[in-house]
C-alpha cells in the first residue's frame, strides 16, 4: 500500500544530535516536470512524508538533469544557486525561489567516500542546483533549512554504474543524512501532454509503470538493472535512460534490512510517472521513519 495512503496525521519533530544517531532513508522521488509542483495529491504525500520524517542533517541529491563525464562532481559552496534550468514552461516558475544552505563539509565528505570507492569525484564551488533537485526538495522541507548538496551522475553509465554510486555514499545515512534520487520511471517528452498535464496514462505507460512497481517491491535488483531486456514497452517508457537513473542511484544506497515502500504512484501529462519510494529499514532503532512503516 503506497505510505501517503497509510500516514495518520501526527506530526513528529527533532533534528540529529550525535553524529551517528541513526540512520536516514533513501528516497526515490519522480519529478520530471515542473507543472507536477501542481498535482496536489502528489505534492500533498512529500509534504506529509517531510513532516513525518525528522529532519536530517542534510541532502545529497542525484539528479537526471546533471551528468557529467568522469571525475563525478559535487557542488561544494555555502550558498548554492537554485537554477531555472527547464526551459519553455510558464512564467510563474520563475518568482519560485528556495535559499536553501549547501555544505562544504558534506560535499568533501561525499567526494573522499566516491573516492575511496574508486569512482572519481571533484568539487564544484561554481555549481548551482538544477530544477530537478530544488523543487521536488522545496516539497519536502518547505523551510529551506536543510543543506543540500547534488552530485552529478556519471555520462552514458548503465544501470551498474549508478548503483556503485549509490553504494559508495551510503555510509552517509548512518550519520543522518538522506540520500536521494530524483527523475522518473516512465518519462517520454515526445508523448508527454504537458499543455493537458490530467490526461489519463497511457497504457504502455502503465505497464511499464506496474511492471517496475512490483520489481521495487522485491527488490529485484537484477530484473529492474536489465529494464531494457525485461520491461514491458521500456523502449517507449524510458527511451533515453537519464530519468530512470536516479532510481538506480537510490537503490545502490541500500543498507542492510532495508525494504521498498512506495510514496505514491501517478501520472502526470499522460506520459510521465509520479512514482516515488522510501527506501529503508524496518529495525526498533530506526527512529527517524514514521511508526507505520516499521511494521511492514
Amino acid at each position: 500500500m503506497p505510505l501517503e495512503t497509510t500516514l495518520g496525521s501526527r506530526p513528529t519533530a527533532g533534528v540529529f544530535t550525535k553524529r551517528r544517531d541513526v540512520r536516514a532513508p533513501a528516497l526515490f522521488v519522480s519529478f520530471g516536470s515542473p507543472l507536477a509542483l501542481r498535482e496536489e495529491a502528489y505534492a500533498q504525500a512529500l509534504r506529509r512524508f517531510g513532516i513525518h520524517l525528522r529532519q536530517p542533517r542534510g541532502i545529497i541529491v542525484a539528479s537526471a538533469n546533471w551528468r557529467t563525464v568522469r571525475p563525478l562532481r559535487i557542488t561544494s559552496t555555502r550558498r548554492p544557486t537554485p537554477l531555472h534550468d527547464y526551459g519553455d514552461f510558464p512564467r510563474w516558475l520563475e518568482s519560485l525561489k528556495y535559499p536553501c544552505p549547501g555544505s562544504p563539509l558534506l560535499a568533501s565528505e561525499a567526494a573522499a567516500l566516491l573516492n575511496g570507492s574508486g569512482i572519481g569525484a571533484v568539487l564544484d564551488p561554481q555549481q548551482g542546483l538544477d530544477h530537478s533537485v530544488w523543487m521536488p526538495v522545496s516539497l519536502l522541507y518547505a523551510s529551506a533549512r536543510v543543506p543540500v548538496v547534488q552530485v552529478s551522475l556519471p555520462s552514458g553509465g548503465s544501470p551498474e554504474d549508478m548503483l556503485a554510486v549509490g553504494r559508495a555514499l551510503a555510509p552517509l545515512r548512518r550519520s543522518g543524512y538522506l540520500l536521494l534520487g530524483t527523475g522518473s520511471v516512465v518519462f517520454n517528452p515526445h508523448r508527454a501532454q504537458f499543455d493537458r498535464v490530467d490526461a489519463p496514462p497511457e497504457p504502455w505507460a502503465c505497464s511499464f509503470d506496474e511492471w517496475l512497481g512490483a520489481r521495487l517491491e522485491k527488490l529485484d535488483i537484477t530484473a529492474l538493472a536489465n529494464y531494457r531486456r525485461e520491461g514491458p514497452q521500456a523502449h517507449l517508457s524510458a527511451p533515453t535512460s537519464e530519468h530512470i537513473d536516479p532510481l538506480f542511484f537510490a537503490l545502490g544506497a541500500r543498507l542492510q534490512g532495508d525494504l521498498v515502500r512506495h510514496l505514491f504512484e501517478g501520472f502526470h501529462a499522460g506520459a510521465t510517472s509520479l512514482r516515488s519510494c522510501i527506501i529503508a529499514g524496518r529495525r526498533a532503532d530506526d527512529l527517524r521513519l514514521p511508526d507505520e512503516l516499521l511494521g511492514g
